[in-house]
Parts: C-alpha cells; sequence; structure tokens
C-alpha cells in the first residue's frame, strides 16, 4: 500500500509543466522511506543551486523491527537491527533534477545515497556439530553479525505538490544498488560471515513533507 502511494504521487504530475522559477530555493524536509535495510525517518535540508538543480544533505534514522524476521534467502535485505543507540543514526545526501514544473507542483529525479552502520538479525538454521552418523546438526535460532558499514545507491524519479506557501507534500521511488563492507568474524556475537563484503541490487520509496524556509 505504501508502494503505490509513493507511485501515485510520482505519477500524478506527469503532465506539461512551463514555469522555470522553482517553488523554493531552501527548505526541510521531513520523510519516511522503506530501503533496503529496513525503514527510515530522515531529516535533510534542501539547497537549490541553479533554476533546476538542488542538493540535499541530512540525517537519517533507522527504525527497528518489534519481530525477528527469518532469514527468507535474504542475508542483508530488511534485515538490518540498531543494536546499540548510535546505529539508528545515519547519512543522507543527494541531488535533484527538475524536469518538469508548474505553480504548484513539480517532477524530479535524483540520485540518493544513504550510510547505514548496524548489525543484521534474523532466525536461522545454524550447523553446531556432526553425530556418529555424519549428519550435520543444527540449531534454530536468532543470528546476530555486525556492525556492517552499508552505502546504497538509487537513481529515482519524485513528485512535490504545494500545500501552502510554506508546505509541500512528495513521493518518491527509485532503484540501485547496495555495497556492504564488514569484518569475516563477529567475536562479540560468536557468528562469522564468507569474505569481508557484498553487493545486493536494492529499492526505495516514499513520501514526506517540506517547509519553504526560502
Amino acid at each position: 500500500m505504501k508502494s503505490i502511494f509513493a507511485i501515485f504521487l510520482t505519477l500524478l504530475s506527469v503532465q506539461a509543466f512551463s514555469q522555470k522559477t522553482p517553488l523554493f530555493t531552501r527548505a526541510l524536509s521531513l520523510e519516511y522511506d522503506d530501503v533496503s535495510v529496513g525503514r527510515n525517518f530522515n531529516l535533510t535540508y534542501h539547497h537549490a543551486v541553479s533554476k533546476t538543480w538542488a542538493l540535499y544533505g541530512g540525517i537519517k534514522y533507522h527504525i527497528n523491527r518489534f519481530g525477528t524476521p527469518d532469514n527468507q534467502h535474504n542475508t542483508f535485505i530488511k534485515r538490518f537491527y540498531a543494536e546499540k543507540q548510535i546505529q539508528h543514526f545515519g547519512l543522507k545526501l543527494g541531488l535533484e533534477k527538475a524536469i518538469y514544473r508548474s505553480a504548484t507542483a513539480e517532477l524530479y529525479a535524483y540520485y540518493d545515497f544513504q550510510f547505514t552502520r548496524a548489525i543484521i538479525r534474523h532466525t536461522d538454521y545454524s550447523p553446531y556439530g556432526i553425530d556418529s552418523a555424519g549428519t550435520y546438526l543444527y540449531t534454530y535460532g536468532t543470528f546476530l553479525f555486525g556492525p556492517i558499514n552499508t552505502y546504497e545507491n538509487t537513481f529515482g524519479v519524485g513528485t512535490r505538490f504545494k500545500l501552502t506557501d510554506k508546505l509541500f507534500i512528495k513521493g518518491f521511488i527509485s532503484g540501485g544498488a547496495m555495497l556492504l563492507t564488514f569484518k569475516m568474524n563477529d567475536f562479540d556475537h560468536k557468528t562469522a560471515l564468507v569474505g569481508n563484503s557484498d553487493f545486493e541490487f536494492i529499492r526505495m520509496f516514499g513520501a514526506g513533507i517540506e517547509y519553504k524556509l526560502r
């Protein structure tokens, strides 16, 4: 349902725009997004550098899941968990390019980068020994590993609509890739992964509200 809402906001403004003046040149944005590591709240500052280009940057807050998911053949996707308070916080940066614009709406393309450092957590079967017949024995429990550094890079499209002179609503959707780096052995959780890096194809969608500063 959340993805349908984001797509709806994106497609709603695909029409002929003619206005060249930006809807704002400075703004604060509060967003919710669903990304490869999980879900975030983001607070970012947007700064127009020309009539069609803008930069943004700020902090993200990772929302922990209440339950522990099984692995579902996914080691990393939707498995991140902030074990320590500092691991809730990450970095969000990006670049926007206005494609079409009217006095009350805008369609834009964007590049988004997000950095997260947290552990992964899921339930799984782990081998712990071999019986006399040579059969591997497994135990079922919670698998913890990390922390892992993640670098999410996505390209997508978004829209924003003017609600008042100061307030705007936005929706966005994108796809891309995520690089993960980690140490092979986690001595704190007594777990390990093969290698020291990995790569995943990812997607992102979300919505938010913006407050015009200028």
